[in-house]
């Protein structure tokens, strides 16, 4: 489960959205609140998947095989795609999407509500959360070691997230300028950085698939 966690935990678009955050007025405390709905989120999905059963029976070892090389083909042609499509030399900075705007106007609630659907409706993150609830379903594990997992996959999932929000509540204004420098990176170089994930990810996975049949 642990390159799974390392998988969405290099996904820029949660980091863009807490460091967005972070720049505004109330910033860190609405970043905090972010981050744990984005832990919320991804712990959810996983124990969803987990709780469905699909992996606790040794008759379903072939068909998480197959799933494994359909979610691991899907992320390696994901990932040449992301590639294909990023900014060229020339091209200029691909940026944040604008709809991560309106993050500015958020409050706690929303705040916690925005890191729960980030987590869901980004594919990718999605994908590799609901592989990592299959694999904690077929390793059968006990209800405590279960959630102990569950708390561990989640807390590696999130502590890129985390990271800013910690900078800024340690650093307070010096953390201004370190933050922005971050946001701008993020918006340069994030579609490589899931580019490349998603390629290695997806690797691993169809070995894991394969090696399963």
């Amino acid at each position: 489960m642990l390159p799974l966690a390392v998988g969405v935990a290099v996904s820029p678009v949660p980091i863009i959205c807490v460091l967005l955050m972070l720049t505004t007025e109330r910033g860190r405390l609405h970043g905090a609140w972010f981050t744990l709905g984005w832990f919320l989120g991804v712990v959810a999905v996983c124990a969803a998947l987990a709780a469905t059963g699909v992996g606790s029976t040794d008759q379903n070892d072939h068909a998480i095989a197959v799933a494994q090389l359909v979610l691991g083909g899907a992320l390696l042609l994901g990932g040449v795609a992301i590639w294909l499509r990023r900014p060229g030399q020339g091209g200029g900075e691909s940026g944040p999407p604008p709809w991560l705007r309106v993050l500015d106007r958020l409050n706690a609630p929303r705040a916690v509500g925005a890191g729960v659907l980030v987590a869901i409706v980004n594919p990718k993150d999605f994908a590799l959360s609901a592989a990592a609830g299959v694999r904690l379903d077929h390793a059968e594990v006990a209800f405590v070691p279960a959630l102990v997992c569950l708390a561990i996959f989640g807390a590696v999932a999130s502590v890129t997230v985390a990271i800013p929000v910690v900078a800024a509540w340690a650093l307070g204004e010096r953390a201004a300028p370190v933050l922005h420098r971050a946001h701008d990176g993020l918006g340069r170089y994030g579609d490589r950085a899931v580019a490349i994930t998603c390629v290695g990810i997806g690797v691993l996975l169809v070995v894991q698939g394969l090696a399963g049949l």
